[in-house]
């Protein structure tokens, strides 16, 4: 994966002009062949792939050569921040490396997220190590998103999905972000309601919560608050490993001393997730 294009980085490249190669929405005929593609990085995320891949093709395209599929990318948008969106399933055929065909396709792919409104991409990836062969999977992905995309570092979370398995994070502008007219209101504060297991791991949660007024005597609950301890009782007796907790940063700062005194460590911050100026804070607690 490398080239002229190399040091362009995201959204600044020229796209390079090749009419036998198409970039197109994702169909069912399509699921066949990039299974196979996905299958043959690793098994786990082919696994994977085909069960979202049964539920929706949305948001998913691929990219093709006179008619050979070349691989696969798309984004899954954030629920919680309208123009924000992940980075989802992406993947090359092992034939089409070092020929910037992962590049040419993220530059089809920011026309993508341009149209639709989205601003900022963020990437997760991990530093798995096969156990079989002692390879890390996913350093050809981190080193085509540091060197290829110049994609900024964000944060790297410990054990995220697995003891010695690590969540990174990276981001990509897509568009420039307007600064907001009024700053963020910091009168709001989190209401924690429950627990969900982290994204692809199964020995890490996160908890939900709710934004609420900071006195919220006359909010209307729909679900029974829950305290930090009891959160992190439930968390153990699933046999977690680890507790997580992201908060906009105007809201994180009315629970800073909270989360620390229940043994919570800042993790650090995702820039400009929300909106330009807010970020999202990663707080995280370990069990031994």
């Amino acid at each position: 994966m490398s080239g002229i294009l190399s040091s362009l980085g995201f959204g600044k490249g020229v796209k390079p002009s090749e009419p036998n190669r198409i970039f197109r929405p994702m169909t069912d005929a399509d699921v066949g062949p990039i299974l196979e593609i996905i299958y043959a990085h690793d098994e786990d995320d082919g696994e994977d792939a085909e069960a979202t891949f049964a539920e929706t093709l949305a948001d998913k395209y691929v990219m093709q050569f006179e008619g050979r599929l070349m691989g696969m990318t798309g984004f899954r948008p954030d629920p919680d921040s309208p123009n924000t969106a992940w980075l989802s399933f992406t993947y090359i055929h092992e034939a089409f490396r070092r020929k910037n065909s992962a590049y040419w396709m993220m530059l089809e792919l920011r026309e993508v997220l341009e149209a639709d409104g989205i601003e900022r991409l963020f990437i997760a990836t991990s530093d798995y190590i096969d156990e079989e062969t002692g390879e890390d999977i996913y350093l050809a992905a981190r080193t085509f998103y540091e060197k290829k995309l110049n994609a900024s570092f964000e944060l790297k979370v410990d054990d995220f999905y697995a003891p010695g398995e690590s969540k990174y994070i990276y981001s990509l502008p897509v568009s420039d972000r307007a600064l907001a007219e009024t700053p963020p209101s910091t009168d709001k504060k989190a209401r924690f309601v429950g627990l969900d297991p982290a994204s692809e791991s199964d020995t890490s949660y996160v908890a939900q919560w709710e934004e609420v007024s900071l006195d919220e005597s006359d909010i209307e609950l729909a679900l029974p608050t829950k305290s930090l301890s009891e959160l992190k009782d439930e968390v153990k007796s699933y046999g977690g490993k680890a507790f997580f907790i992201t908060l906009p940063d105007n809201i994180s700062v009315h629970h800073s001393a909270d989360l620390k005194a229940s043994g919570f460590k800042e993790l650090g911050q995702l820039s400009d997730y929300f909106s330009k100026g807010v970020n999202e804070v990663y707080w995280g607690l370990y069990f031994a």
